[in-house]
C-alpha cells in the first residue's frame, strides 16, 4: 500500500500540499491548524506542518497519538519559525523552506525515516539527477549512460584528521586507504543522490582527482562534530561545588543549575554562557546577579526600548551611531537628546539586565564558562531575589517538553530537602496562586495526580515549578513506591498546625492564601480549594481521628473568611482594622 500522510495547514496550504503529496502516488488526509486535535481516518506514516504558531504543542500531541511519527515542517518567510534554529526544540525531524517541490517534501520525508517510501524516493532521486543531467546539455546525457571512469588513487597525506567514530578522532600520520573504520547505518538520501551525481562527475572529468574517500558515509547515526584533540587536560576544578567549565545539560548544568548553584555558594564570578557564535555574561556578587552582557544585536537597550515602543527605530539608529562617534553610552544619548529621562533610564537598564538573564534559562545546549571574578565595575540593583529570579526564568524560558522530559511522564512525588529554602522561596518568589497551593501540597506529600486535579494547574506548569525547586536544591522527584510514606502523616499534621496558626492570627487572607487586593472570582476560587484541601477524606486516617475537631475549625472559619472577604462594607472594614 502506497505511504498515507497527515497534512495541517491553512486551507490554501493545505490545498497546495495535497496536489503535492499525490502527485507521488501517496494518499493523505488533510487537517486545518485549528482543527488538528480532532481523530484522524487512520494512522500516518508521517506528518506534513505548514505553518503552525503553536508548534511544540501539535507535535506533542502528534507523537502521543502516533509514536514517534516523522514530522516535516514547512516554513514561511514571514512566519513565526523561519529557520531551522527556530525549530531545533520543537521536536520536528526536517524543515523545507517554499516553495515547495515534491523532491524536497519526499527527500525530507525520507531523511525522517518514513516507511515504505523506498519507491517514491528512488523516483523522486531520479527524477532529481535526470533534471541535473539535463542541464548539461548533450555531454551531460553521453556522460550518464557510460560506465564509471577508474579513477587514480589519491597520494597518501600526512597528519591528516579523519572521522573515525561519535566525536572521535585519530590524529596520527595515516593513510586514507588503510583506514578500517566500522560505521553503520543506512544510506541516506543525500548520500545517494550524491553517488549518483559522482559517477556523473567522474564520466564528465576523467582527469579530475575526486575527494578522498575515507569510507564515511552520512547517517543519522553518525555525529558529523568533529572535536579536535586539546593538549590541556580535561578541567576537573571546582569552585564552591560548580564546575568551572563544561557543556550545558538540562537540569545538571543549565543557566538554572549553574546560578543556583552560585548563589547557593555566594560566589562572586562571571559565568559566561556561549553557543555557536552566541556569547552572554552574566556578572553576579556574592550570589546575586548584578550585571548582563550580550554579542547578540536584539540584545541592545535600544531594541529592547524600541520593541517597548519606548523610541522609534530612527532613534535607535541614530542614537546607536552617535554613541559610536563621540564615546558615550547608549543610555546616556537617549537622555541627552530627551529621549528618555534619568529617572526612566536605570529601570529601563535594569529590565534590559534582566531580560539577558531571562534569555539564557531557554540555552539547552551550548558550553558554560565560570571564571573568579571581583565583580564588574557596571552593576544594577536587581530587585528580584536569587530564587525568585531563577523560578522566574525557569517559568518563563523552559519549554513545556524539556520541563516534562525532566520531570517524567509517571506519578510521582516530590520530597522537600530543604525547609528553610522552601520557606525563602514561598516568601520571596512571584507566585500565581495554582503555585502557591500546589507547593503547599508539594509539602503536605500528595502524588503530582492529586495536585494537578486539586489545583487545576497546568502540568506544564506544574513540571516547570518541579523542575525550578529540584535545581534549587529545594525537592528532589521520587516515584510513588520509594516514596516515604510513613512521614506522610507527619507532613499531613505540619499542614494542619500551619493553617491553624492562620486562623488564631485572626488574618483571613492568610487563611484563604490570597492576596489583600483579590478580586471575589479568586476569593470563590480560594474557598473551593481550601474546603477541598482540608476536607477529612483528604487526610490519613489517624491524622482525621486526631485532628477531627481542628479540621471542623478550619472548615467554619475558612466558609467565615469568605463571606467577610466577598462583602464590600465588611471587607473594607475588615482591612481598616487590618491595617
Amino acid at each position: 500500500m502506497p505511504p498515507h500522510f497527515l497534512i495541517v495547514a491553512d486551507a490554501k496550504d493545505a490545498e497546495m500540499l495535497t496536489d503535492v503529496v499525490r502527485s507521488r502516488g501517496a494518499s493523505c488526509e488533510t487537517k486545518l491548524v485549528n482543527e488538528w486535535g480532532t481523530d484522524c481516518e487512520k494512522s500516518p506514516d508521517g506528518v506534513v506542518v505548514a505553518e503552525c504558531e503553536n508548534l511544540e504543542p501539535l507535535v506533542s500531541d502528534l507523537r502521543q497519538r502516533f509514536g514517534q511519527v516523522p514530522v516535516v515542517y514547512i516554513a514561511d518567510t514571514e512566519g513565526v519559525f523561519r529557520t531551522p534554529l527556530d525549530v531545533s526544540s520543537k521536536g520536528v525531524d526536517a524543515f523545507i523552506n517554499r516553495p515547495v517541490s515534491a523532491n524536497a517534501l519526499f527527500f525530507a520525508l525520507g531523511q525522517s525515516g518514513v516507511a515504505k517510501l523506498d519507491g517514491l524516493v528512488e523516483s523522486a532521486i531520479d527524477e532529481f539527477v535526470t533534471d541535473a543531467i539535463a542541464s548539461l546539455g548533450e555531454q551531460g546525457m553521453e556522460a550518464a549512460i557510460q560506465e564509471p571512469v577508474e579513477a587514480p588513487a589519491p597520494e597518501p597525506r600526512e597528519s591528516t584528521f579523519v572521522l573515525k567514530a561519535k566525536n572521535s578522532v585519530m590524529s596520527e600520520a595515516v593513510s586514507p586507504q588503510s583506514l578500517e573504520i566500522d560505521l553503520t547505518g543506512e544510506e541516506s538520501v543525500g548520500q545517494r543522490v550524491r553517488d549518483q551525481m559522482k559517477r556523473v562527475s567522474q564520466n564528465l572529468f576523467p582527469n579530475r582527482p575526486p575527494t578522498i574517500d575515507t569510507g564515511v558515509s552520512y547517517s543519522a547515526d553518525i555525529d558529523l562534530g568533529l572535536t579536535l584533540p586539546s593538549e590541556e587536560p580535561e578541567i576537573e576544578e571546582r569552585l564552591g561545588g560548580v564546575a568551572m567549565s563544561g557543556t550545558i545539560v538540562r537540569g545538571k548544568s543549565d543557566a538554572a543549575a549553574i546560578l543556583a548553584q552560585v548563589a547557593l555558594a555566594n560566589l562572586t564570578c562571571k559565568v559566561r554562557f556561549i553557543r555557536d557564535d552566541v556569547r552572554k555574561v552574566v556578572t553576579c556578587v556574592n550570589g546575586v546577579p548584578t550585571f548582563a552582557m550580550s554579542t547578540l544585536p536584539h540584545d541592545r537597550l535600544g531594541d529592547l526600548l524600541y520593541r517597548e515602543g519606548k523610541i522609534n527605530q530612527e532613534q535607535n539608529d541614530v542614537c546607536r551611531s552617535k554613541s559610536v562617534e563621540q564615546g558615550m553610552r547608549f543610555g546616556e544619548v537617549m537622555v541627552s537628546r530627551n529621549l528618555i529621562t534619568q529617572a526612566e533610564l536605570l529601570p529601563a537598564i535594569r529590565r534590559h539586565v534582566e531580560e539577558i538573564i531571562y534569555s539564557v534559562f531557554s540555552w539547552g545546549r551550548g558550553k558554560y564558562e565560570i571564571e573568579d571574578s571581583p565583580g564588574s565595575e557596571e552593576s544594577v540593583v536587581i530587585e528580584k531575589h536569587p530564587l525568585a529570579l531563577i523560578i522566574e526564568g525557569v517559568n518563563r524560558k523552559l519549554n513545556t517538553e524539556e520541563a516534562s522530559n525532566f520531570v517524567g511522564e509517571e506519578d510521582l512525588f516530590i520530597a522537600i530537602r530543604t525547609p528553610d529554602r522552601y520557606e525563602e522561596l514561598i516568601r520571596v518568589a512571584s507566585l500565581n496562586s495554582q503555585q502557591r497551593e500546589a507547593l503547599g501540597l508539594i509539602r503536605a506529600g500528595k502524588p503530582r495526580s492529586v495536585i494537578l486535579e486539586e489545583t487545576g494547574i497546568a502540568k506544564g506548569s506544574f513540571d516547570r515549578l518541579v523542575y525550578g525547586i529540584c535545581v534549587l536544591g529545594i525537592g528532589a522527584i521520587q516515584d510513588a513506591h520509594s516514596f516515604d510514606s510513613t512521614r506522610l502523616a507527619e507532613i499531613e499534621e505540619q499542614q494542619i498546625k500551619e493553617k491553624l496558626l492562620h486562623i488564631y492570627d485572626g488574618d483571613y487572607f492568610a487563611v484563604l492564601g490570597v492576596e489583600a487586593g483579590a478580586s471575589t472570582a479568586d476569593i470563590d476560587l480560594a474557598l473551593q480549594r481550601s474546603l477541598r484541601r482540608f476536607s477529612p477524606a483528604q487526610f490519613e486516617s489517624s491524622v482525621r481521628e486526631t485532628f477531627k475537631d481542628e479540621l471542623q475549625e478550619i472548615q467554619e472559619v475558612t466558609v467565615e473568611a469568605h463571606s467577610v472577604l466577598t462583602d464590600v462594607e465588611l471587607a473594607k472594614k475588615y482591612r481598616e482594622n487590618l491595617d
